[in-house]
């Protein structure tokens, strides 16, 4: 049970960026050979090439280790990370998604040092390419996290005062989608309306 979550979470949000089907089976691979015995050759007999592809880019791309050289390990994450990506696309967007699972249950990693290094490593590399693919609910949610454990007391503070000024605009934020979904509809554009603070 416990391996399967993190799988299961990360197809998840694949599914609501609407992800094909070889994408959500690599996310549901995507740990795979590292994590059992089972090879990408097996992946591939199982799955086909596409996918195989895909769950070997996600997996090298998770295979750079610089503990003490921050700088080296963001210049060979981002050198990997463009070279699969021109291969595939699709090889990022398992990738942010893994990343935004792992952001969200970062704090049950004991090491905060290791929680600190993710969260840097997630802000600097992560954020700014999910903002070059123009995926704004993610890019969001990301730095949302980054804030909450690089910087834990000004992100405590910020939230309390948000909270309260989401209950006094509730109101005022409810009135303004009904008023643009109502313009949209009169000039028939379909559209999906969010709204963040």
């Amino acid at each position: 049970k416990p391996y399967i979550i993190h799988p299961v979470e990360t197809v998840k949000i694949l599914i609501s960026m609407h992800a094909d089907e070889d994408t959500l089976i690599a996310a549901f691979m995507h740990d795979v050979p590292e994590d059992t015995s089972h090879t990408i050759e097996e992946i591939e007999s199982h799955f086909g090439k596409k996918v195989a592809f895909l769950v070997n880019g996600v997996t090298k791309l998770a295979k750079v280790h610089y503990r003490n050289d921050m700088a080296g390990r963001q210049i060979e994450s981002l050198k990997k990370l463009f070279l699969f990506t021109a291969e595939d696309p699709r090889i990022i967007l398992i990738k942010l998604a893994d990343r935004l699972h792992n952001m969200r249950t970062l704090q049950y990693i004991d090491k905060p040092e290791k929680r600190e290094r993710i969260a840097r490593e997630t802000l600097e590399i992560f954020v700014p390419v999910a903002n070059l693919l123009g995926i704004e609910e993610l890019k969001a949610e990301l730095e949302d996290l980054c804030f909450r454990h690089l910087m834990p007391d000004e992100y405590a503070g910020i939230f309390d005062r948000m909270q309260r000024s989401r209950e006094k605009n509730k109101k005022v934020m409810e009135e303004t989608l009904k008023l643009v979904q109502d313009e949209f509809e009169k000039s028939h554009i379909k559209a999906v309306l969010y709204s963040r603070q």
